[in-house]
Protein backbone atom coordinates (compact mmCIF):
# COMPACT_ATOMS: atom_id res chain seq x y z
CA UNK A 1 0.00 0.00 0.00
CA UNK A 2 2.14 2.72 1.35
CA UNK A 3 5.87 0.67 0.73
CA UNK A 4 6.99 -2.61 -1.43
CA UNK A 5 6.36 -4.73 1.58
CA UNK A 6 9.43 -6.61 1.17
CA UNK A 7 10.99 -3.10 1.06
CA UNK A 8 10.20 -2.69 4.47
CA UNK A 9 13.34 -3.42 7.23
CA UNK A 10 11.54 -4.46 9.62
CA UNK A 11 9.70 -7.13 7.23
CA UNK A 12 10.84 -11.18 7.64
CA UNK A 13 8.74 -13.65 5.95
CA UNK A 14 9.82 -15.66 9.00
CA UNK A 15 7.70 -13.68 10.90
CA UNK A 16 5.14 -11.77 9.14
CA UNK A 17 2.18 -14.08 9.67
CA UNK A 18 2.57 -13.70 13.75
CA UNK A 19 0.71 -11.84 15.90
CA UNK A 20 2.19 -8.36 16.49
CA UNK A 21 0.99 -5.74 19.20
CA UNK A 22 -0.13 -2.26 18.12
CA UNK A 23 0.96 -0.11 20.18
CA UNK A 24 0.93 4.17 20.22
CA UNK A 25 4.65 3.95 18.97
CA UNK A 26 3.39 1.99 15.51
CA UNK A 27 3.68 2.94 12.26
CA UNK A 28 0.65 4.17 10.53
CA UNK A 29 2.78 2.61 7.65
CA UNK A 30 3.30 -1.01 9.15
CA UNK A 31 -0.44 -1.40 10.48
CA UNK A 32 -1.71 -0.69 6.89
CA UNK A 33 0.72 -2.99 5.21
CA UNK A 34 -0.62 -5.66 7.84
CA UNK A 35 -4.15 -4.82 7.95
CA UNK A 36 -5.43 -3.70 4.51
CA UNK A 37 -8.73 -2.46 3.58
CA UNK A 38 -10.49 -2.92 7.10
CA UNK A 39 -7.25 -0.66 8.96
CA UNK A 40 -7.87 1.93 6.33
CA UNK A 41 -11.75 1.90 7.17
CA UNK A 42 -10.88 2.00 11.04
CA UNK A 43 -8.20 4.64 10.95
CA UNK A 44 -11.13 6.93 8.64
CA UNK A 45 -13.86 6.08 11.33
CA UNK A 46 -11.69 7.63 13.51
CA UNK A 47 -11.20 10.86 11.39
CA UNK A 48 -7.94 9.67 10.35
CA UNK A 49 -7.35 9.71 6.43
CA UNK A 50 -3.73 8.33 6.16
CA UNK A 51 -3.91 6.32 3.15
CA UNK A 52 -2.29 9.06 0.30
CA UNK A 53 -1.04 11.01 3.45
CA UNK A 54 2.74 11.61 2.84
CA UNK A 55 3.00 12.40 6.98
CA UNK A 56 1.92 8.33 7.49
CA UNK A 57 5.04 7.16 6.12
CA UNK A 58 7.00 8.22 9.20
CA UNK A 59 4.35 8.78 11.34
CA UNK A 60 3.26 6.25 14.71
CA UNK A 61 -0.37 5.97 15.84
CA UNK A 62 -0.40 8.39 18.68
CA UNK A 63 1.42 11.05 16.84
CA UNK A 64 -1.32 10.51 14.22
CA UNK A 65 -3.86 10.74 17.28
CA UNK A 66 -2.53 13.84 18.68
CA UNK A 67 -2.46 15.58 15.19
CA UNK A 68 -5.89 15.19 14.67
CA UNK A 69 -7.56 16.01 18.29
CA UNK A 70 -8.15 12.84 19.09
CA UNK A 71 -8.27 12.21 23.31
CA UNK A 72 -6.65 9.19 24.87
CA UNK A 73 -9.74 7.60 25.36
CA UNK A 74 -10.39 7.69 21.54
CA UNK A 75 -7.01 6.75 20.86
CA UNK A 76 -7.05 3.41 23.30
CA UNK A 77 -10.04 2.61 21.24
CA UNK A 78 -8.73 2.99 18.15
CA UNK A 79 -5.55 1.19 18.79
CA UNK A 80 -7.51 -1.84 19.93
CA UNK A 81 -9.97 -2.15 17.12
CA UNK A 82 -6.81 -2.20 14.79
CA UNK A 83 -5.35 -4.84 16.75
CA UNK A 84 -7.77 -7.32 16.51
CA UNK A 85 -8.22 -6.32 12.98
CA UNK A 86 -4.64 -6.80 12.47
CA UNK A 87 -4.09 -9.78 14.27
CA UNK A 88 -7.01 -11.69 12.74
CA UNK A 89 -5.98 -11.26 9.52
CA UNK A 90 -2.60 -13.08 10.34
CA UNK A 91 -4.31 -16.05 11.63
Amino acid sequence: LHVPWRANKTYDEKTSSKMIEIKTDSSIADVIEKGGNQVIEIFEKNGLFCVGCEASMGETIGEGCELHGLNEKQKDRLILELGEIVNHSVN
